[in-house]
């Protein structure tokens, strides 16, 4: 079904951008699109792993910018983040943090020889291009390196298992990167074959062989124009007020989306 496009700039989130983040809730069901976004229904709670990928970022995004590896930003922000939200194992975490920053160094050097720092944290606010060019994409690049004449951008991540292929194959996961290479291009107005983008998987676990792992792709034509779609297909239905999930519930629950919803067991999911 074709919605037709409402001239309003303002969507119903209050807000005259779009993030990844939202256009990813809306794929998988637009009911937590609603209930997070719009209802502003906020039922997150603080756990390990997000605190720990926040200050693992946080080191990582300083060394890009000034090649000095400063343990203290993430240690530091594992000590308050432990404290104030009574977390536990700290001495554990603040372990695999070390094990973890002591090898991005290195294997930078080793993946992108004499690699070139060109931003960190880089925030996009660049117009969709579409029936919606009203509205903005709203992100941010952990890190863009120059290699080789080419740009690589960057999504720094942390995992206890590695990817598997069902991740790896995962076309959604793909698209913040996907996205993200397309509205870079634009603001900087560079070639797309000359930009790639991949994943860079950093290993908590302590005795894991392989500490980093590196996942890239091609955002080729085809997925940039279907993620495209995507974006402003959610943006006509979120303005439209339309709820349409994108999945049947049992289909959800099996690839682990409703398992890993806030909302999933509340009275605000039906």
């Amino acid at each position: 079904m074709i919605l037709r496009e409402i001239s309003d700039a303002v969507l119903k989130t209050n807000k005259e951008h779009i993030s990844f983040n939202e256009v990813k809730d809306w794929k998988e069901c637009s009911l937590r699109h609603k209930l997070k976004h719009i209802d502003k229904i906020d039922m997150f709670e603080e756990n390990v792993f997000t605190n720990f990928g926040t200050a693992i970022h946080a080191s990582c995004e300083e060394y890009v910018k000034t090649r000095i590896m400063r343990y203290e930003i993430a240690l530091d922000i594992i000590l308050q983040a432990w404290k104030e939200h009574k977390l536990p194992e700290v001495g554990l975490w603040l372990k695999r943090c070390k094990v973890i920053l002591d090898a991005v160094p290195a294997w930078l050097d080793m993946k992108f020889p004499n690699w070139e720092h060109i931003s960190s944290e880089e925030e996009l606010m660049e117009p969709i291009p579409g029936i919606h060019k009203n509205i903005k994409f709203k992100g941010f690049i952990d890190a863009v390196i120059k290699w080789n004449d080419e740009y690589y951008l960057i999504d720094w991540k942390t995992s206890s298992t590695g990817w598997n292929d069902y991740k790896r194959k995962d076309e959604m996961l793909k698209r913040q990167l996907v996205l993200y290479k397309d509205f870079w291009a634009r603001k900087h107005n560079i070639d797309l074959d000359k930009i790639k983008c991949g994943f860079v998987i950093l290993n908590r676990k302590l005795e894991h062989p392989e500490r980093i792992d590196y996942f890239t792709f091609d955002a080729d034509k085809k997925r940039r124009t279907i993620s495209l779609d995507i974006v402003n297909t959610m943006i006509s239905n979120v303005k439209a007020g339309v709820i349409i999930p994108s999945l049947k519930k049992e289909e959800l629950r099996f690839q682990g989306v409703c398992r890993f919803c806030d909302y999933n067991g509340t009275q605000h999911c039906r």
